[in-house]
């Protein structure tokens, strides 16, 4: 595991269906690995009530149904918790920037929690993508090929995260890089917008991608006007056009 100074935790989560705007998380596992430890020191595994129905054709993915949630507690009864376990860490996961982090901070904002003070994000399909394009079980079978998990379901996918994460670092020089892991040039959580080389935020996503946001205001007043983009994205959006 890279040797940081503080301890990395891999999440996961399982949802109501595949929209951010609409999703509902129904399911939070997490393992925490201290500075050099290749084993976790702790776990968090929970199944929440979501509080609307499970789209069937995520049910069909993760096997998760509105049964086995209907009885358990909503997000606010975990959100101290779930926010206490990412504070102070490195938060990494597989597409957590593209998914469960826009739905975890949808989560907080629900409940009026501020999304936890982390130290970095390292995505590992985003090293992944680098290297070599593949998804999270692929890249599971082309790095530790007799490795066994339980595919979607959030803490067996979160610690299967953090194996490849270490059996990627045993092969590839990049991972001495913390800057080539946790793409430090995103402005938000989501990276839609990204800073160039002279620290100007860029469009990062869509048809004004790669164009500054200075040159498109007019768009930036858009985006803030609906209920499409992540929270941490309006915020800067918000924050770019005050100044």
């Amino acid at each position: 595991m890279l040797n940081l100074n503080k301890p990395i935790v891999f999440f996961d989560i399982e949802t109501t269906g595949l929209s951010i705007q609409d999703a509902r998380i129904i399911q939070f596992g997490a393992a925490v690995y201290g500075p050099g430890n290749h084993i976790p020191t702790a776990t968090m595994n929970l199944l929440i009530n979501p509080g609307i129905l499970i789209d069937p054709k995520a049910t069909e993915v993760h096997g998760i149904t509105n049964q086995m949630v209907m009885n358990q507690p909503a997000f606010a009864n975990f959100a101290f918790s779930i926010r206490s376990f990412l504070t102070d860490v490195y938060l990494a996961g597989f597409n957590i920037r593209g998914f469960d982090i826009p739905i975890l901070e949808r989560e907080f904002h629900r409940v009026d929690m501020e999304f936890p003070d982390f130290i970095a994000i390292l995505d590992v399909m985003s090293v992944v993508h680098k290297l070599n394009p593949r998804t999270l079980t692929a890249s599971v079978k082309k790095y530790i090929p007799n490795y066994k998990f339980l595919s979607h379901d959030a803490l067996s996918d979160a610690t299967a995260t953090a194996d490849l994460f270490d059996a990627m670092s045993k092969v590839h020089k990049e991972f001495d890089d913390l800057n080539f892991l946790s793409d430090s040039n995103f402005a938000d959580l989501a990276g839609l917008i990204i800073y160039n080389e002279n620290k100007q935020p860029l469009f990062n996503f869509g048809k004004h991608k790669g164009e500054l946001l200075s040159s498109q205001k007019d768009y930036c007043k858009w985006m803030i006007n609906t209920n499409s983009f992540p929270n941490s994205t309006i915020k800067f959006i918000k924050s770019f056009l005050n100044t």
